[in-house]
C-alpha cells in the first residue's frame, strides 16, 4: 500500500493512496473522452460502478473533482455513483458536489430517504435588467446589466448624448450582480436623477435613438461594441414602453391648456431642447425690428405680431428630427416620473409629448414656444435686461419686453 495523499475538500477531508490517486487519473482521463450521447458511455458507466463498489474514498474524490468542472458526462457519472457513498463524512463531499452541479443547472431533486429521483432543470437564467436614469447633463442615460456578455461573467453597458448631441458616450464593463446594484442605489440616492427600471428591450431602443440623435454617433470601439450587445434587444417597431403603462389623452388639444408648463421646465436639462443660435438669428433680428418700428403702431399689434414671430420660428425650427426629439424626451419623462410617483408631472409630460405628436405646426404647443423664447434669453440675456419684474400680480415672478411678451 502506498502511502496517503490527502485531498482536502470544503466539508471533509478525503484521503487517497498514491495506487488511488492513479487510478482516479486514469478514470477522468477516460471520461474527458467520452461522448454523453454515445452509446460506450453507459456500458463504462456499469464497468465503472462494478470497479468502484464500496470504495468509497475513490467516489467522493471523483464526484468532487466532477463537480469542480461540471459537464453532461460528469453528471451522468455522478448520477450512476452517488447513491452508492454511504458514510455520513464522505457523504458530505458528495452532497457539496450535488450543489456545485446545481449551480450549472444540473440539479438532483431529493425527496425522502433514500434518494430516488433524479432529475435534470434547465440550467438557471440570470434575468438581464436595464434603467432609464433622467439627470443633469443628460437627455437620457440609459444603463443595463447582461449576465454572461463578459468573459463567463455579467457586463453592464451604460450610454448617454453628451454636449447637446455633439457626440455619444458609452462604455462596457465587468462586473457583477451586487455592484450593478450597489451602482443604481448609489444614482438613485441623488435628489436630481430619477431613476426607472425597464426592459433590456426599452434600454436598446434608447441607445439607439440617442446615436441617431447625435452629430458623432457610433464610430468609437465601445459605442460599437454597445451596439453589437445590444442589438438582439433591439425591436424599433414597438411602441416605447410609456404607451404600454400610461392611457392615450383622450383630446391633449384641450388637456394641453390645463398644463404648467413652467414646472415642467423646471424638472428637465433644457440643454438638448434648445434650438441653435445660428437658427434663431433671424427671428431675433425680426422681433427687433418688430420692436422698434418706424411707424408708431399700437403695442397690442406690436406684441401680436412679435408673437407671431415666436410661433413662425417654432414652426419652421421644431421640424422632423427636432420635433420627434421633443416628443420622445416628454414620453420618456412621463414614463420615469410615473414609475417614481411624481404622478400630476407624469401625467403633464405624457399630455405634452402627445400634443406634439399630433399637431401639424410646433407653434401651437405651448411649451415648445415656450423653449423659442428660453433659447434666446440663453443666447441675448440683454435683451431681457431691465424689463420690469412682477408686471403682474406682487411677487408674480414673470418679466416682459417692451412689446409686452410675457417671458419666465
Amino acid at each position: 500500500m502506498g502511502r496517503k495523499k490527502e485531498i482536502k475538500g470544503k466539508e471533509a477531508d478525503i484521503r487517497l493512496d498514491e495506487d488511488e490517486s492513479g487510478e482516479l487519473q486514469m478514470i477522468l482521463d477516460r471520461l474527458s473522452v467520452q461522448n454523453p450521447e454515445g452509446e460506450t458511455l453507459e456500458s463504462y458507466l456499469g464497468s465503472l460502478q462494478a470497479a468502484l463498489n464500496g470504495r468509497e474514498n475513490l467516489v467522493a474524490a471523483l464526484l468532487d473533482h466532477l463537480s469542480r468542472d461540471p459537464s453532461k458526462v460528469g453528471f451522468r457519472v455522478f448520477l450512476a455513483l452517488w447513491k452508492s457513498v454511504t458514510e455520513k463524512q464522505v457523504r458530505r463531499v458528495v452532497k457539496q458536489a450535488a450543489y456545485r452541479f446545481s449551480q450549472k443547472g444540473y440539479a438532483v431533486e431529493e425527496s425522502g430517504t433514500p434518494v430516488e429521483k433524479v432529475v435534470l432543470i434547465p440550467k438557471e437564467v440570470r434575468k438581464t435588467t436595464g434603467h432609464l436614469i433622467l439627470a443633469e447633463g443628460t437627455f437620457w442615460l440609459v444603463s443595463a446589466l447582461l449576465p454572461g456578455a463578459g468573459h463567463g461573467g455579467p457586463v453592464v453597458v451604460t450610454a448617454f448624448a453628451e454636449k447637446g448631441f455633439q457626440s455619444l458616450f458609452a462604455r462596457v464593463s465587468e462586473t457583477s450582480n451586487r455592484a450593478y446594484r450597489e451602482y443604481i442605489q448609489q444614482i438613485g440616492d441623488h435628489e436630481e436623477m430619477q431613476v426607472c427600471e425597464v426592459p433590456v428591450s426599452h434600454v436598446a431602443r434608447l441607445f439607439f435613438e440617442m446615436a441617431g440623435f447625435c452629430a458623432e454617433g457610433g464610430t468609437s470601439p465601445e459605442i460599437e461594441q454597445v451596439k453589437t450587445l445590444l442589438a438582439p434587444f433591439h425591436d424599433p417597431a414597438k411602441p416605447p414602453r410609456v404607451y404600454e403603462l400610461m392611457s392615450e389623452p383622450e383630446n391633449p388639444r384641450e388637456l394641453i391648456h390645463g398644463v404648467k408648463t413652467r414646472d415642467l421646465l423646471e424638472k428637465i436639462d433644457q440643454t438638448y431642447l434648445l434650438f441653435s443660435e445660428k437658427d434663431l438669428q433671424p427671428y431675433r433680428q425680426k422681433i427687433q425690428e418688430l420692436e422698434s418700428p418706424v411707424l408708431v403702431v399700437p403695442p397690442e399689434v406690436q406684441r401680436s405680431r412679435v408673437m407671431d414671430e415666436l410661433r413662425r420660428a417654432a414652426d419652421e425650427l421644431c421640424v422632423d428630427r427636432k420635433k420627434y426629439i421633443y416628443q420622445r424626451y416628454f414620453e420618456e419623462a412621463a414614463l420615469v416620473w410615473k414609475s417614481i410617483g411624481w404622478d400630476q408631472l407624469a401625467t403633464s409630460a405624457w399630455i405634452v409629448a402627445r400634443h406634439i405628436a399630433c399637431i401639424a405646426k410646433s407653434g401651437e404647443s405651448p411649451l415648445i414656444f415656450q423653449m423659442v423664447i428660453l433659447s434666446m434669453q440663453v443666447y441675448w440675456p440683454d435683451d431681457f435686461k431691465g424689463q420690469g419684474q412682477g408686471q403682474g400680480q406682487e411677487g408674480d415672478p414673470t418679466r416682459r419686453t417692451e412689446s409686452g411678451l410675457i417671458l419666465p
